[in-house]
C-alpha cells in the first residue's frame, strides 16, 4: 500500500518471471532518483533449477544496477553470507561490480535472524 501522495513521485518497474524480485524508481524531494529492489531469492538446493532461479534474479538485480542511480535493496537473500556457498559466491561476484557489499559486520547480535 502506498498513500495517495506518493503516486507522482515513483514508477512501477519491472519484476522477474518468476516473480521473486520487483523494483520501482523513488523521486526524493531533492529530486533524486533512487532504486528500491526487493528480492526474494529462491532457498539454497544443490540442483539446476536454484541455479537457474538465482541466475535470473541476479540478472534483474544488473539490469536494475546499470541505470546507474543510486539503489537500495532489501528483501531475503536466503544464504548465509559466506563464499562457501554458491549462492553468496554468485551475488557477490555480480554485486561487487556496482560496489555493492552485504552489511553483516553491522550486526551488533548474536541473533543474525532480522
Amino acid at each position: 500500500m502506498i498513500r495517495k501522495s506518493f503516486f507522482s513521485r515513483y514508477k512501477i518497474g519491472n519484476k522477474t518471471a518468476i516473480g521473486k524480485c520487483l523494483s520501482i524508481i523513488l523521486s526524493l524531494d531533492t529530486g533524486l532518483d533512487v532504486n528500491i529492489v526487493t528480492v526474494y531469492f529462491p532457498c539454497y538446493r544443490s540442483s539446476f533449477s536454484y541455479s537457474n532461479d538465482l541466475a535470473e534474479c541476479l540478472s534483474y538485480l544488473e539490469d536494475v544496477l546499470s541505470n546507474g542511480k543510486p539503489s537500495v535493496i532489501i528483501g531475503d537473500m536466503n544464504f548465509p553470507c559466506d563464499f562457501n556457498n554458491e549462492g553468496f559466491s554468485q551475488c557477490h561476484n555480480v554485486l561487487s561490480c556496482y560496489r555493492v557489499f552485504q552489511c553483516d559486520e553491522f550486526i551488533n547480535s548474536e541473533n543474525c535472524i532480522t
